[in-house]
């Protein structure tokens, strides 16, 4: 009876969201899945949801307790689910330009009373952007690593100080965006 342990760390950037809308970024068909819920129009809180031995479905929200990890539609993040025979580690990174990691913590064993099903090699597909074919991510997921380990936490924060885009070319981009803007009013019609 081999314990399952692993990381798994993307980049996305969601395009659109409303309240209570769930958009699946990765998982493991029937066992678990890492997902966005929205809040509202602008922002989804990441979240893990977890299958029992009989196929019931537990959800782990970042809401309880303290803050939510929330991501703003329209902007890069790198998120990473790290777990362990007794813990969750769910992260949250900012590709902008502080690139400022949150984490949000969770005790299996106080949160569910199923967990044996994970602790089990897993034998179901790997799924992305989707569970079972009636959906799709709106936006983009990128660059999809899977460790059959935990990684530290400096270790995921650096996998992500590494791919987070330059500041200087940050600042390029809104600066074209702004002037494109600009060229589109000067080019409309009189009226």
């Amino acid at each position: 009876h081999q314990s399952t342990e692993f990381t798994v760390t993307a980049i996305i950037q969601q395009q659109q969201t409303s309240k209570n809308y769930r958009q699946v970024i990765l998982g493991s068909e029937r066992q678990w899945v890492l997902l966005l819920r929205g809040i509202n129009e602008q922002a989804s809180e990441l979240c893990f949801l977890i299958y029992d031995q009989e196929g019931n479905q537990s959800y782990l929200n970042t809401g309880s307790g303290n803050e939510p990890l929330l991501l703003n539609t329209k902007q890069a993040y790198g998120i990473a689910a790290r777990l362990t025979k007794n813990e969750l580690l769910l992260t949250v990174t900012h590709l902008g330009s502080k690139r400022q990691l949150q984490t949000k913590h969770f005790v299996l064993k106080e949160q569910l009373s199923t967990w044996k099903q994970l602790q089990q090699p897993a034998e179901n597909r790997f799924v992305i952007g989707d569970v079972d074919g009636t959906a799709r991510f709106q936006g983009l997921i990128d660059e999809i690593s899977v460790w059959t380990q935990t990684l530290p936490l400096e270790t995921i924060a650096s996998h992500f100080q590494a791919t987070a885009p330059d500041a200087k070319l940050e600042q390029l981009t809104q600066q074209l965006a702004t002037q494109q803007l600009e060229l589109a009013r000067l080019q409309r019609p009189l009226e």
